[in-house]
């Protein structure tokens, strides 16, 4: 790998002595500022690029001048980027926004310049810039935990590039931007030629959902899923419950389009929760369909007072706006689904749940004896058990062998000037996700 700077005139120990703030500033501890590396010069820097914008009251796109970089950051040119819903609520601009931001979290990128500290990629290797980084130094990444890695949601801004008044704009994870900078561990390089609009799913939305799946507390092949919402998120659970084997996935969702493709996918069957009179109807119905291992007990057999799936997965969480599309007429924000999920799995089932956007301050009630002393096993977060540097890159290449469907989870692709268009078909549920494109 070719550095940007004359090794020569560096010896080990200057290096350690320069290097060890930009170590510590940018991944484990972040109280020290990052190193100044003598005698490099980012060769980006002052580079013009567009970018969408969330400033005040203003939510467009600006021509932005590009910062230089720290020594263990890189810049990339932008392929594609997606619009997860958690995001959505950016449209709502009534609330002025006072620190300028690049819009988006994660891309698919061709990387165009590293820093000299930079060890995991170089210029010209195509990467995901993914939503949770994996640093392997902090607490949570030691021990096996960096979907809960310390080192995406613990630094200072990324201040990637002035606007034309010389304000800085945070660029932290902002896919929806020609160009993005980001810390060397929200970097997974990956060896893919595959199309850069469906492995944009993978830096957030695939990935949680073939995580639920297919990592902690994977699916066991043979066996029963129960999916709450198609959405991106749940039909990646739908693709990774089928790759793992499972022999009946139900999908749940009120939107038709979206039961389409979840049958399209692998769903073995779907339903519209709309169809049934309350929550109690729709346990029932689910608990017939997947009771499928007979009434004897000690031959094997599920005893009946504990029927129901194997695996729950709940992708639903509350609604930031009111879809466009068939709408969940009895509670819309995703509440009685987790009471659902929660009712509904027997005894030695496995419950996985994602769902964000609850209403402040709102609650679901669960049984003390049921919650301290069942078996029920319960596993919470968004992307538990992942580990992007692992499986993101074997997860691309189930997309490049037609494995993962990854064209079904392209509903609106849009170049950026029309990045209004994919925000809005992520908000209002009238496609299954939308992306910008730059290519």
């Amino acid at each position: 790998m070719s550095y940007p700077f004359d090794e020569a005139a560096f010896s080990r120990r200057d290096l350690l002595k320069q290097g060890a703030a930009a170590l510590v500033g940018g991944g484990v501890a972040f109280a020290q500022a990052p190193a100044v590396i003598t005698g490099w010069k980012p060769a980006t820097a002052g580079r013009r690029f567009r970018a969408v914008v969330r400033y005040r009251s203003s939510f467009d796109v600006q021509e932005l001048t590009l910062n230089p970089i720290e020594p263990r950051q890189i810049v990339a040119r932008v392929q594609a980027a997606q619009a997860c819903y958690t995001m959505v609520g950016a449209l709502n601009t009534a609330q002025p926004v006072m620190n300028p931001a690049v819009f988006g979290h994660g891309a698919v990128a061709v990387v165009e310049e590293v820093g000299p500290l930079v060890k995991r990629v170089q210029p010209g290797d195509r990467v995901l810039v993914v939503v949770t980084g994996q640093c392997g130094q902090c607490f949570q990444c030691l021990r096996g935990r960096s979907a809960n890695c310390q080192a995406g949601f613990n630094r200072p801004p990324v201040m990637v590039g002035r606007m034309a008044d010389g304000t800085n704009v945070n660029g932290n994870l902002g896919g929806f931007s020609e160009l993005i900078v980001a810390w060397e561990e929200m970097v997974v390089p990956i060896a893919s030629r595959h199309d850069a609009a469906e492995l944009s799913n993978l830096t957030c939305v695939a990935m949680t959902g073939l995580g639920m799946t297919m990592v902690r507390e994977p699916v066991e092949a043979g066996s029963s899923v129960v999916v709450f919402g198609a959405g991106p998120i749940g039909l990646a659970a739908v693709q990774g419950a089928r790759l793992q084997g499972a022999a009946q996935i139900v999908a749940i969702d009120p939107i038709a389009y979206r039961r389409d493709l979840a049958r399209t996918v692998g769903a073995t069957d779907v339903l519209n929760p709309n169809d049934f009179e309350n929550g109690a109807a729709l346990i029932a119905r689910l608990r017939q369909m997947t009771s499928w291992v007979p009434d004897r007990p000690f031959a094997g057999g599920r005893n009946p007072m504990a029927s129901g799936p194997d695996y729950i997965i709940e992708a639903v969480g509350g609604e930031r706006f009111v879809p466009k599309t068939e709408r969940y007429a009895r509670e819309p924000h995703g509440l009685e689904v987790l009471q659902s999920v929660f009712t509904l799995c027997p005894a030695g089932g496995v419950m996985r749940t994602c769902g964000v956007g609850y209403p402040m301050g709102s609650t679901v009630t669960f049984p003390a004896g049921g919650w301290s002393n069942g078996t029920k096993d319960h596993a919470g977060g968004n992307l538990a058990g992942v580990q992007p540097m692992r499986d993101l890159p074997r997860w691309a290449r189930l997309f490049e062998t037609g494995k993962f469907d990854g064209k079904a989870l392209v509903g609106v692709a849009v170049p950026l000037d029309r990045w209004r268009e994919a925000v809005e078909a992520a908000a209002y549920r009238t496609a299954i996700t939308g992306i910008v494109t730059f290519t």
